[in-house]
């Protein structure tokens, strides 16, 4: 995954429990419900509430993406320790075009 270096946006130590982080992304606009995609195969690619969502992945330890607003705002969990994240809109970079021979 390419993320937008300049739209990503560090969530403080202090701020990484669940509940502070499902507080921040609902401040920045986010809805009940969201898309998760995750190393975790019990969490990949279901919608689940935002809270429910996001107890299962803060410091459990896998790479996961919640989608809060399709395009617009999600949240990312690193497998590196204290690496999490809120993204903004334009969080992706386009990928290089592949030229096939």
């Amino acid at each position: 995954m390419i993320l937008n270096e300049a739209k990503k946006k560090s969530i403080p130590v202090n701020q990484q429990s669940a509940s502070e982080v499902c507080q921040i992304l609902k401040l920045m606009g986010a809805g009940d419900d969201c898309y998760v995609i995750s190393t975790d195969s019990e969490l990949d690619g279901r919608e689940l509430p935002l809270q429910n969502a996001l107890e299962e992945i803060v410091g459990c330890g896998f790479g996961s993406y919640v989608s809060c607003v399709a395009g617009r705002l999600g949240y990312y969990e690193s497998e590196e320790a204290r690496e999490r994240l809120s993204l903004k809109p334009d969080i992706f970079q386009p990928s290089p075009a592949i030229p096939f021979s």
